[in-house]
């Protein structure tokens, strides 16, 4: 049985993924500060930026599925419409 990988999504782009915004908040977090951060900040962070990445997945899903409906209702029309105004 093969370990799944968080990074691959197949429906949406690799660069929406939760778990990059988790890395990213994480990693911004380690770096060089003149005050201490807790590991529960670090995680805070990272979490915040996980939210944020899920968040834009969303929206970015929501606007294919209006695309996706918008050329549907588009086809359809150009499907029903008849220039020569002949039966078909």
């Amino acid at each position: 049985m093969s370990t799944p990988n968080p990074f691959s999504d197949q429906s949406s782009d690799a660069f929406c993924s939760p778990m990059l915004g988790l890395a990213a908040g994480l990693l911004g977090a380690g770096g060089p500060s003149r005050m201490p951060v807790s590991l529960g900040q670090a995680l805070g962070q990272g979490l915040q930026g996980a939210q944020q990445y899920a968040d834009r997945l969303r929206q970015n899903q929501l606007q294919q599925m209006q695309m996706a409906m918008a050329l549907q209702r588009l086809r359809a029309m150009q499907a029903g419409y008849n220039p020569q105004g002949q039966d078909a």
